[in-house]
């Protein structure tokens, strides 16, 4: 039976219990985007440290007696006893502790003592104390994943919320969740998430343990092709050039995706839809229509902000579209124009559609 499984709510209770959560799951399946997410969300700052092979003394420092002096010096802080300041404007830090399978024996008891010692809401660990501000958790690979993964002692995953994620989460809540909040949190490209509202996440996730030759897609290589689509517009780098990169990110499905890329050229800018909301256009196939959510999402990331009469036209061009994409539409001028709520057409508009709103 499929686990449902809820980031957000995961580490909520994560953060009240002092029961740190411990994510396995393979390379590239989101074990890190989905915190830092939950961390956006809750005004959290956000910290990962892989930890593969550290020692114990990288996560409590070391220290050594000076006899001349009669006193300890701390000759390494190590990770909880450094400098980790509180961020100015932050409700707390949250630090993921990465490849934490891969870690030494000696190293995870020393993890171990500091989960206990949260636990018992001391926070104190041979004299020192863990900032209040600071909450972690932890994440792996599965073993048996060709990627380095080893074992968690016993007594460290007896004080964590284990969830293991398998395809049957990753194909449903994981994805469900990634589409919905991890993804626009993130900044994640409109094309990259209407591609996969598109195709129904057929391509979200891909991984080979065999490590072929060809990149994979996954939550982690479509991030970056994010990053990539952003930084060619800001290069003008060549469509040559883009694709290898993409084909580098995600691998052969790429050309797939820059195929829905390009229905956009073919589609009504925003400047045409607000200039004729009446007038412009409206796409037929399913594609299309996703790709017409993204010229609208492009248009309002040129602009930066919108104005009342923008949004007006956009409404008007939004009520000629089937329901879903009527949502998607919405959705798009709520976030760029927060005072709209207040607009009375907005309002007749969403009463209008208040059974699919």
């Amino acid at each position: 039976m499929a686990v449902h499984f809820d980031i957000k709510a995961q580490l909520d209770l994560a953060r009240l219990t002092k029961r740190p959560l411990l994510l396995w799951g393979d390379p590239g399946i989101g074990k890190t985007q989905m915190p830092a997410a939950w961390a956006k969300d809750r005004n959290f700052g956000f910290r990962a440290e892989v930890l593969s092979r550290n020692p114990s003394v990288d996560i409590v420092g070391m220290t050594m007696p000076d006899m001349d002096k009669g006193e300890v010096i701390q000759l390494l802080t190590g990770l909880f006893f450094g400098d980790i300041p509180e961020a100015e404007g932050k409700d707390g830090l949250l630090i993921l502790l990465d490849e934490a399978g891969s870690m030494p024996e000696d190293a995870q008891s020393v993890i171990l003592s500091i989960v206990a010692a949260d636990a018992n809401g001391d926070r104190w660990i041979s004299g020192r104390k863990i900032p209040e501000h600071v909450m972690f958790m932890f994440a792996t690979n599965r073993p048996g994943s060709n990627c380095g993964a080893g074992e968690i002692i016993k007594p460290l995953q007896d004080r964590c919320t284990t969830v293991e994620i398998d395809d049957d989460m990753v194909n449903g809540p994981i994805y469900d969740n990634w589409i919905n909040n991890v993804a626009p949190d993130l900044g994640i490209s409109p094309w990259i998430i209407n591609y996969h509202r598109w195709t129904e996440g057929r391509n979200f996730y891909e991984f080979n343990p065999a490590f072929e030759v060809h990149a994979s897609a996954n939550p982690r290589s479509w991030h970056a092709l994010s990053l990539t689509l952003d930084a060619a517009e800001d290069l003008m780098t060549d469509e040559e050039d883009l694709r290898t990169a993409g084909l580098g990110t995600v691998g052969p499905i790429y050309d797939e995706f820059n195929g829905f890329r390009k229905l956009g050229s073919s589609l009504p800018t925003l400047t045409e839809i607000t200039n004729a909301p009446d007038q412009a256009m409206v796409p037929s196939k399913a594609n299309q229509l996703y790709a017409m959510i993204c010229n609208i999402a492009q248009g309002i990331k040129v602009r930066g902000t919108l104005d009342m009469q923008t949004s007006t036209s956009i409404m008007k061009y939004l009520d000629r579209l089937p329901e879903t994409f009527i949502v998607y539409g919405a959705e798009l001028i709520k976030k760029s124009n927060p005072e709209i709520c207040d607009n009375q057409q907005y309002q007749e508009f969403c009463n209008k559609h208040g059974d699919i709103l």
